[in-house]
């Protein structure tokens, strides 16, 4: 935590959103693929918005 002369500088979010995920093969290696998206609300100290993610993850 950082602290200044003006105080520490917290912030939070609480957010709800939506999640999609799949998982397959691609050839031999194990894949999965994972798509999220959220609508940020009640910030302190912070901006506020939406926040999409995408990822994909290959076991090997």
């Amino acid at each position: 935590m950082y602290c200044s002369r003006r105080g520490a500088h917290k912030g939070s979010v609480d957010a709800v959103g939506l999640g999609l995920g799949y998982t397959t093969e691609l050839g031999d290696i194990p894949t999965s693929i994972s798509l999220r998206h959220y609508q940020e609300f009640n910030a302190v100290n912070r901006f506020e918005g939406n926040t999409t993610l995408a990822t994909v993850t290959f076991a090997f």
